[in-house]
């Protein structure tokens, strides 16, 4: 909104403002989100096809863990001091 508002010589907030209250404002900055983003995922399918290993990876965690690509992560819950925690299961009838 920064660039529309230099644009047009008014704050963001005055477009904020304006945009809470107008259907077709808010549509054009989805609109307008929608298209950036579209560029972005261009950039990074580019990337992916260059065999950048960063935007491989990325591409992998996000959008590919249907497949299996996922970072799994295991913690280990220790007392204090890295002493065994002891747990105890009573039984109620």
């Amino acid at each position: 909104m920064k660039l529309a508002a230099e644009m047009i010589g008014c704050s963001r907030e005055a477009i904020r403002k304006r945009a809470e209250k107008s259907n077709a404002i808010q549509d054009t900055i989805h609109e307008e989100r929608a298209a950036i983003i579209d560029v972005a995922e261009s950039a990074l399918y580019n990337r992916v096809l260059d065999g950048d290993m960063r935007a491989i990876e990325f591409t992998l965690r996000t959008i590919g863990k249907d497949r299996g690509y996922v970072e799994k992560r295991q913690e280990e819950i220790t007392g204090k001091d890295g002493t065994p925690i002891e747990i105890t299961v009573k039984r109620v009838d």
